[in-house]
């Protein structure tokens, strides 16, 4: 029985052992890393992810990382932002469904898609209404800019951060250039997935069609489409000069974003950290849009030096009557303030 029971105890021995070497080992590890590992565990860190849909060449991307660098320092690296470049959480339509419901915490998306959450989202994105870089601002900061993001909180859960720029628009094609409204008869233009763009194409007589920004490539390619449209910047960066040969400088459109966060993600962050991420958001744009008005002129040179022809039109009068009633039509969309949303924008000095 006495060899029975040494034999039963030398298991326990062995485990015994193994413990203590564990314990041995595990004190050396805590001596040599005291600080971090305390840190660690005080600290309960929150990641939000941040999707778009462009390069990380394009200046979207260059205000997302300032973004990201001001939330992180400023709250000590409790927030972390994860950055997700090149639709690689989906479409602009599909990040704005996940702010929706709350399954994206945060996006940075046209306001020619996020009109279709919020109609009043729109009023910027109309031809001709915004005159210049600083107007386009000024607009979007101001009365105008509050009042279509109190919409979209109200009605989709989503709130604006702050807005971004893209620049104003031109039309970038393979058959032909375009000197007058003529030239965009019949005319298959790309473009977003965005009411006011649509209509506005309808009635300079082109026949739009939308396809998602990670297609547009192929479509050009293979000539699905005659042309698309967009800033220097956006075009040349995602190398849609390669399948292209005209850029016709129609200036229809200003085109900005929205910075954006789930109002269900947001509402659980503490007063002090969302005073971080809005401060980081405002002061993120205004980086943004200076780098970006510098990259205008830069990617136009560059569009010259790859071989686009550039040509300038001389009157863009019959452009600006043919698409008039725009404005009247998308008020009404809006509804009883739509009217008013219009005019001040239009008022905006």
């Amino acid at each position: 029985m006495r060899r029975n029971n040494k034999k039963a105890c030398l298991p326990l021995v062995f485990v015994l052992l193994i413990v203590m070497i564990m314990g041995l080992s595990g004190c050396g590890l805590s001596k040599s890393q005291p600080s971090e590992q305390g840190k660690a565990n005080k600290e309960t860190k929150i990641a939000l992810k941040l999707g778009h849909i462009v390069t990380e060449k394009h200046s979207y991307h260059e205000g997302v990382l300032k973004f990201k660098e001001l939330v992180e320092k400023n709250s000590n690296g409790q927030i972390e932002v994860q950055i997700f470049p090149n639709s690689s959480l989906g479409n602009e339509r599909d990040l704005g469904e996940g702010l929706r419901i709350g399954t994206i915490e945060m996006a940075l998306i046209s306001t020619a898609v996020m009109q279709n959450f919020e109609p009043a989202l729109g009023v910027f994105d109309l031809p001709y209404i915004l005159r210049d870089w600083d107007h386009a601002h000024k607009a979007q900061d101001g009365e105008a800019g509050q009042m279509a993001a109190k919409r979209l909180l109200e009605k989709q859960n989503i709130r604006v951060l702050s807005y971004y720029d893209q620049g104003f628009r031109h039309v970038l094609g393979i058959p032909k250039p375009i000197n007058n409204i003529e030239d965009l008869k019949g005319y298959k233009i790309r473009l977003p997935e965005s009411p006011v763009f649509i209509d506005t194409f309808k009635a300079l007589g082109a026949s739009p069609t939308t396809i998602p920004w990670s297609e547009v490539y192929t479509a050009l390619q293979t000539k699905v489409v005659d042309g698309m449209e967009g800033s220097p910047e956006s075009l040349f960066t995602s190398k849609l000069h390669e399948v292209t040969k005209y850029y016709s400088l129609t200036n229809h459109i200003y085109a900005g974003a929205v910075l954006l966060i789930s109002e269900s993600v947001y509402k659980k962050l503490t007063p002090e950290q969302q005073k971080i991420i809005l401060d980081a958001a405002k002061e993120s744009s205004t980086y943004e849009r200076k780098v970006c008005i510098e990259r205008d002129n830069e990617y136009m040179q560059k569009m010259k030096d790859a071989g686009i022809k550039v040509n300038p039109i001389t009157d863009l009068t019959p452009f600006q009557n043919a698409v008039k009633n725009i404005y009247e039509d998308f008020a009404k969309k809006v509804g009883p303030d739509g009217e008013k949303l219009v005019q001040t924008v239009i008022d905006t000095k």
